[in-house]
């Protein structure tokens, strides 16, 4: 993937489909697995550690916990602390490319979030697949300028 030797695009495709798992758990019980989260987290960071990226994963890790940890503390009900862990990770994973698409993937996420409460006016409604969402589209963004050369 644009550029990305063996281990590393197979380590990121590996943390997108548990990532994958993990929103698909949400749905179902409105839970993410510490285990799925911890997994994305270690193959963001493995993917790191191949491609000479670590810091750049640790960056996305941080970039993308701490806005969704502000809104866990300040609006207890509106994330758990499994979405802050998951988020954090997919951050892991999208930074190892290029961490500032961190950003996007928090954007889109939170945009994402919105417009599913929109529609589901009340209880409780899973973090999980908007954020992956994110995720897949700050991923993409990355893999298109690293292919482009821009990166």
């Amino acid at each position: 993937a644009a550029g990305l030797g063996h281990a590393v695009s197979g380590l990121l495709a590996a943390g997108v489909m548990l990532a994958g798992v993990a929103a698909w758990i949400d749905i179902r019980t409105l839970r993410l697995p510490n285990e799925l989260c911890a997994a994305v987290f270690a193959a963001g960071v493995l993917a790191g550690v191949f491609d000479s990226a670590w810091r750049a994963s640790l960056i996305g890790a941080g970039v993308a916990a701490v806005p969704f940890g502000v809104v866990h503390v300040v609006g207890q009900r509106s994330l758990g602390f499994g979405d802050v862990k998951y988020a954090g990770a997919l951050g892991a994973l999208v930074g190892v490319v290029w961490w500032p698409s961190v950003l996007v993937m928090g954007s889109v996420a939170f945009f994402a979030m919105a417009a599913v409460r929109l529609r589901i006016r009340s209880g409780p409604v899973p973090a999980g697949p908007s954020v992956l969402v994110g995720g897949l589209c700050g991923l993409g963004l990355a893999l298109v300028l690293r292919a482009r050369g821009v990166l």
